[in-house]
């Protein structure tokens, strides 16, 4: 028979792994996934009380995380600095629209560089960057002046 203590910090697992397969961006699932994923000393000490190897769950916690599809990017787990998150998670945090790394990422380019290169300064069609320049200074004659 398992203890009640036991019974206990399996439900803490058990409920960090329904956070982290939400499928709603929350606080809670970051939450989750961060305390899941990451190494960390009470994720160890929660399973070592639940009578787990915290590998052994840290990497079943990945299985099902990944596997369990997201409407954004079905849920899969990126590594990146000994943290595993999502790329919609990894684009948040860098300041970057998904879009942009999610076409880097799968064009081939390290998901560091993808991250960290700045998005390119494109000038959009019909926007002068430097408006005043462009302006006449009115201290100078213009062809309307001399009529």
């Amino acid at each position: 028979m398992i203890s009640p203590e036991k019974n206990l910090w399996c439900a803490v697992i058990h409920q960090a792994l329904v956070d982290a397969a939400a499928p709603n961006d929350t606080l809670e699932r970051k939450q989750a996934l961060n305390w899941l994923t990451t190494p960390n000393r009470d994720f160890a000490e929660a399973c070592h009380l639940a009578g787990f190897e915290p590998e052994f769950v840290r990497a079943k916690a990945k299985a099902l995380i990944s596997s369990n599809p997201r409407k954004s990017d079905r849920g899969k787990l990126i590594e990146f600095k000994g943290r595993s998150q999502t790329l919609t998670d990894w684009a948040r945090e860098y300041s970057l629209p998904l879009s942009i790394v999610y076409h880097r990422v799968h064009a081939g380019w390290p998901l560091e560089q993808a991250l960290t290169t700045p998005q390119s300064g494109r000038k959009r069609a019909g926007v002068a960057p430097n408006f005043s320049k462009n302006v006449p200074d009115r201290l100078s004659p213009t062809a309307q002046d001399s009529i």
